[in-house]
């Protein structure tokens, strides 16, 4: 009797254990226009990353990031100047966005992006001086949003698009449009405590069941 209501319990804790949450998902650069086009190697890592990620106090995070294995810094080193996505909600609070790195930086809308199609929002600026943005970082502010929502494809097939200069020459370029498209693959989902705990629990009922044998 004993043995048996242990693994009711353990399969009632394996049954209400939910899906993990996303909450921070990584995409790849795997495009770019003349001359390199698209990513020869693996992906990931392509070109570069970006990082969505929903924070402890909720908001959302980017970071952007070059790929240090293909792109070699040129002095005072590798900078994004501009960062294109799209929303899934009409209802974006623009106001919210706020960028990490001392700079003139600021919001646009509807841009078209070399190669790349249009997108809704556009992030774009430059660092102060020799102040490098590598990886660029910036956040949103907005407890309601999920990393998800920002990975939404435009006309092109495109979910992000962002610009990398400062680089050392690679066929005569020094800056380059880079495009993350729907073949860059997410990260596995984080999963939440409470989907540990809950799992832990039934591993933890199932070893019972199995010594009481």
């Amino acid at each position: 009797m004993k043995n048996r209501l242990l693994l009711i319990l353990s399969l009632l804790l394996f049954a209400a254990t939910p899906v993990p949450s996303a909450e921070a998902l990584t995409y790849y650069f795997n495009s770019a226009n003349a001359p390199f086009g698209d990513w020869g190697g693996s992906v990931p890592p392509g070109y570069g990353s970006i990082e969505v990620t929903k924070g402890a106090n909720d908001w959302i995070y980017f970071e952007v990031t070059a790929n240090p294995d293909y792109f070699s810094s040129d002095t005072p080193g590798l900078t994004w100047d501009k960062f294109y996505f799209n929303f899934d909600d009409s209802a974006f609070n623009t106001s919210a966005l706020v960028v990490d790195e001392v700079g003139n930086w600021s919001l646009v809308t509807d841009k078209n992006v070399a190669s790349f199609g249009r997108f809704e929002f556009g992030l774009e600026g430059s660092a102060l001086g020799d102040n490098a943005t590598d990886p660029l970082r910036f956040r949103i502010e907005d407890s309601s949003l999920d990393p998800a929502a920002f990975a939404v494809a435009n006309a092109e097939g495109w979910l992000f698009s962002a610009h990398l200069k400062r680089f050392l020459e690679i066929d005569r370029v020094d800056s380059i449009f880079l495009g993350a498209g729907p073949m860059s693959p997410p990260s596995t989902p984080v999963p939440e405590p409470a989907t540990l705990l809950l799992l832990g629990a039934g591993l933890g009922s199932l070893a019972l069941r199995r010594r009481g044998r």
